[in-house]
């Protein structure tokens, strides 16, 4: 009877460390918002020359086994009105994407701020607050989206960053 016991004790434990290295081995993206000032964004002046402007970066980072092929044209960061799309505008940082991200690499693409609240309904000052967050595709289709909550305060161009 014990040897019965400890026979089904280990199928059962077989079972749950191959559960277990499955999940260790999926494919992950974590994606990170922040807003840089103009001084900040010298990566991209091959790019866009001098910028004058402060941006939007999403920050990728493969934190998964295996190495993930990002698709350029799926960027996306979304405010409470539209989502802004890299073919809707102009982005910098596409051209850097290291094909395939491995595994503890990152990679940040960006757009303009005045651009995003352009296309959210804000043009000028403004003390509003909108609540931002970004997403991605692989070129298999699966969508790695921000985990956090974030919140654009445009007054003073910064990004507060919340648990979801």
């Amino acid at each position: 009877m014990l040897l019965v016991v400890i026979g089904v004790l280990g199928f059962i434990l077989s079972i749950v460390i191959f559960i277990i290295t499955r999940l260790e081995r999926r494919k992950t993206l974590v994606l990170d918002l922040e807003c840089i000032y103009s001084e900040l964004c010298q990566k991209f002046e091959s790019e866009i020359g001098e910028c004058k402007d402060n941006m939007l970066l999403i920050r990728v980072l493969n934190t998964g086994q295996q190495a993930v092929v990002v698709d350029k044209n799926t960027f996306k960061i979304i405010g409470p009105k539209k989502k802004v799309n890299t073919y809707e505008t102009d982005w910098v940082g596409l051209n850097d994407i290291p094909h395939p991200l491995n595994p503890g690499e990152s990679f940040e693409v960006g757009i303009f701020e005045n651009t995003f609240a352009s296309y959210q309904g804000y043009e000028g000052y403004s003390e509003d607050i909108i609540p931002i967050s970004a997403e991605v595709s692989d070129i298999q289709g699966r969508v790695y989206k921000t985990r956090l909550k974030y919140k654009l305060l445009l007054a003073v161009s910064a990004i507060e960053k919340g648990n979801m």
